[in-house]
């Protein structure tokens, strides 16, 4: 069975709690999935300011979502 890197999803900022300890534990090649621009700064600026360059920063797909629900 193949697995991809481990992904974190954090949509918007509302979920900004989470990427402190996502900076502190993620292993190398993890992606941070991000849905907004505001998301997409915070998680680019906490990068550089952290030193994780071994971590991967990727603007997700929010519409992929509409018309589905759960």
């Amino acid at each position: 069975m193949m697995h991809g890197p481990l992904t974190y999803i954090l949509p918007d900022l509302a979920w900004d709690l989470l990427l402190d300890p996502i900076l502190r534990d993620a292993p190398a090649g993890a992606v941070i999935e991000v849905h907004t621009e505001p998301m997409w700064a915070l998680v680019e600026r906490r990068l550089a300011e952290t030193g994780r360059t071994d971590l991967v920063l990727r603007l997700g797909r929010d519409d992929a979502l509409k018309g589905h629900s759960a």
